[in-house]
């Protein structure tokens, strides 16, 4: 990851800069990178397979594969909240994911391993880490933004590891059992705990949503697209339309709703609404639904919205 490069930079400096004038060590660095790379050729394969059916990644040339590889189309929801919002918003939810992380207790034990790593480039080194990233991460506006804090739980599990063992290697045999018997209990509690509220494991909330999904498809029957309101909704149905083979089958169609000046001239007008993941415009005269979510937008422009099912209404012209 680029978050991590002013750490990598560093820790090569303090412990040998010379190889930034070896060319056989840059030679090596350059293939490496290069290697890579290669795997962003499948993003180029799959689009000019004639057989995909699906593109999530628009990849088909250089100037297309740097934006992707840039993350450019995303440009605006990176670095754009206030300092107040970071300091009041931002902080505080990575920290609340930071103690749940590491069930709270284990977090003394990163502070001790900091304190306990005496090598100061390879503290100063996963230090940068930790914070280039985290820097990054709290000033990316994205819903998931959690899984973008990982490099820096894993940097301090490290630490915690550090400070674990400097622990261990202090204490006398009876207290190393307790400190075992410690760890047991954590590791207990951490999996009674997933267990009790079942996420971790079966996800109950998207398997729910999917058996919802299943009865919305049977309610809009044929020759029909759904207005998708996040990208829960979409997935799934993507997963159902494509994957299961019910687009072929019942002429059933998704679109994700950042697209919705396009469907609302599709139902006024009947325009064209190009489905650009799937390189295919959108047949004619479909009937149009979506979630409760979407009705306001829809009734606000005059369209007529009737309830078909659970969170389902069927949109059309008055």
């Amino acid at each position: 990851m680029l978050v991590l490069l002013p750490g990598i930079f560093y820790l090569t400096m303090a412990t040998d800069r010379k190889v930034f004038s070896d060319p056989i060590k840059i030679a090596w660095v350059i293939f490496s990178v290069a290697v890579g790379i290669l795997q962003y050729a499948y993003l180029f394969w799959r689009y000019y397979d004639p057989h995909a059916i699906f593109l999530h990644a628009q990849v088909f040339d250089f100037r297309s594969f740097v934006s992707f590889a840039t993350g450019s189309a995303w440009k605006l929801q990176m670095f754009s909240s206030s300092l107040l919002e970071v300091i009041f918003k931002k902080v505080p939810k990575f920290l609340n994911g930071f103690f749940i992380e590491f069930f709270y207790l284990l977090v003394p034990l990163g502070i001790v391993g900091m304190a306990k790593l005496k090598i100061k480039k390879y503290n100063l080194f996963m230090l940068l880490c930790f914070v280039c990233n985290l820097i990054f991460a709290i000033n990316y506006n994205i819903r998931d933004i959690s899984s973008y804090f990982i490099p820096s739980y894993f940097v301090y599990a490290i630490y915690i590891g550090i400070g674990s063992q400097a622990i261990h290697d202090r204490v006398s045999p009876k207290i190393k059992r307790i400190f075992y018997a410690f760890i047991v209990f954590m590791l207990i509690c951490f999996l009674g705990i997933n267990f009790h509220y079942n996420k971790f494991f079966t996800q109950p909330e998207k398997i729910q949503r999917s058996e919802k999904v299943k009865e919305m498809l049977k309610v809009m029957g044929k020759d029909a697209v759904f207005v998708a309101p996040d990208y829960g909704y979409l997935e799934i149905f993507h997963y159902y339309l494509l994957g299961e083979g019910i687009e072929k089958k019942s002429n059933l169609y998704v679109v994700f709703h950042e697209f919705m000046n396009d469907v609302e001239n599709y139902v006024t007008h009947n325009g064209k609404l190009y489905l650009i993941e799937q390189r295919k415009y959108l047949p004619e005269h479909l009937a149009v639904f979506c979630t409760e979510s979407d009705v306001d937008q829809f009734t606000q422009k005059g369209f007529k919205v009737e309830k078909r099912y659970e969170n389902l209404f069927r949109v059309s012209q008055k």
